[in-house]
């Protein structure tokens, strides 16, 4: 006997995802900030703006790019974090009215090869391709992480 089984349907006004409405409010106040901000720029789709966290998420995104410009050396980010736990602190009671928003900013450092550039260096004067890099690693708790053998 071959008994099928049917998968149960929703109904087209139920969501696919349930989000608590204090997490929505506090998106949505968020929103508004970035938006009096001028972060937020330009139109959101009805269909973009039912989930804000994410409309912030996005334009904050775009916001780093615009005012960094591009980047050959290291990769930007941030995360954001709406009413929640975070970086060890206890775990918040449930407050409809919290106003709390964690950006949490960094950076992926890129890895680029600077043996050929030595080089030429040394070939334009010996020894100034070392003291260049001696200086690099002098320096580069300043600027940037820097990795040599030494």
């Amino acid at each position: 006997m071959n008994t099928l089984l049917h998968v149960p349907a929703l109904a087209a006004d139920i969501p696919a995802t349930l989000v608590p409405s204090s997490g929505r409010k506090r998106s949505a106040r968020l929103a508004r900030c970035l938006l009096d901000a001028k972060v937020i720029q330009g139109n959101v789709s009805a269909l973009a703006a039912r989930d804000p966290a994410k409309v912030c998420r996005a334009h904050l995104q775009r916001w780093i790019e615009d005012q960094l410009g591009p980047m050959q050396c290291l990769s930007p980010g941030f995360n954001l974090y709406i009413g929640q736990r975070q970086l060890g602190f206890p775990p918040q009671e449930a407050d409809e009215d919290a106003k709390e928003a964690q950006v949490v900013w960094f950076a992926k450092p890129g890895c680029w090869a600077i043996g050929p550039a030595l080089e030429r260096l040394e070939q334009v004067h010996p020894g100034l391709g070392a003291t260049v890099l001696t200086v690099m690693e002098e320096q580069s708790w300043r600027v940037m992480p820097l990795f040599t053998p030494w």
